[in-house]
């Protein structure tokens, strides 16, 4: 028996060092509270982020961190009365510090004497967080507006968005739009076209021209594209596509084309002319 005590209070001292040790080498903070959520122990981390002495903080309760205190004082509450952990995030300060975001892990110990409060500080994870938020929210906003065709698709022609001008120029909508395929908006005699164009892009990363697309009611759609390859943050290609719509100058083209062939071919078949006259000589001639 006494070899068994021996060897478990062996066993608790290694493990008391190994918290010592963690607690005060830690970059995350740790501190130990009373039943009454008074400070007892602060690690120096605790000290260093809130820039307070071990005798300033012992003066306060723990609450006191906080922006929300009663919030936080309930969420307490509730939690040790019911023997459960806490985990929780919210902003704190002290000595009109910056405002500083926690995710807070609480907990209450087995003899229920003391409560373990382990803390990391997030506030550059969360404003970094809120910036990319705030960037993405912007190029939504850039994307959705945009006066062409804006659209993302993978490298098998899959399409992953197409934004509003785009959706209500092609006649789809939200959701038709990322059923499709791009070899779905083409004639079946250009996929040729649509599937060297596939490679090149995946190659060269950027690629340039025109092409045609079929609205939902078939109608053809002449865009002049100019497309880029990017990576997404799971490592994966996919080909950012901006594209104006130039079917009305095509046709324009087209028309005028026509008309010029017409006049030309009458003038062949008709030889049309017209008569001079020389007045020098005094003579009427027929001029083609």
């Amino acid at each position: 028996k006494n070899i068994t005590k021996i060897l478990i209070s062996k066993k608790k001292n290694t493990y008391a060092e190994y918290f010592f040790e963690t607690f005060n080498i830690t970059k995350n903070i740790i501190c130990v509270l009373d039943k009454n959520l008074f400070f007892k122990e602060t690690n120096p981390a605790f000290e260093k982020l809130f820039k307070v002495s071990k005798e300033e903080i012992c003066k306060q309760k723990f609450t006191s961190l906080f922006v929300q205190e009663d919030k936080v004082k309930n969420l307490l509450s509730y939690s040790l009365c019911h023997n459960e952990d806490l985990h929780f995030t919210s902003s704190s300060y002290f000595n009109n510090q910056e405002q500083i975001e926690i995710e807070w892990n609480v907990k209450l110990n087995h003899s229920k004497t003391e409560i373990f409060c382990f803390g990391r500080n997030i506030t550059a994870q969360s404003k970094e967080k809120r910036q990319l938020e705030n960037s993405e929210r912007k190029f939504r906003n850039f994307f959705e507006n945009s006066i062409g065709l804006m659209s993302i698709h993978d490298l098998d022609g899959n399409i992953l968005s197409v934004n509003q001008k785009g959706r209500e120029a092609l006649q789809y909508s939200e959701d038709e739009v990322k059923e499709l395929n791009i070899f779905q908006l083409i004639k079946s005699k250009d996929h040729n076209f649509l599937t060297d164009y596939l490679k090149r892009i995946a190659t060269e990363k950027e690629d340039k021209g025109i092409m045609v697309l079929n609205a939902k009611d078939g109608s053809e759609m002449y865009w002049m594209y100019n497309n880029m390859l990017e990576i997404d943050d799971q490592g994966k290609p996919y080909v950012f596509s901006t594209a104006l719509n130039i079917t009305n100058r095509i046709l324009l083209e087209n028309e005028i084309k026509n008309v010029h062939q017409i006049l030309q071919q009458t003038n062949d078949v008709a030889q049309v002319g017209g008569w001079e006259i020389d007045l020098i000589s005094e003579k009427v001639i027929w001029s083609d």
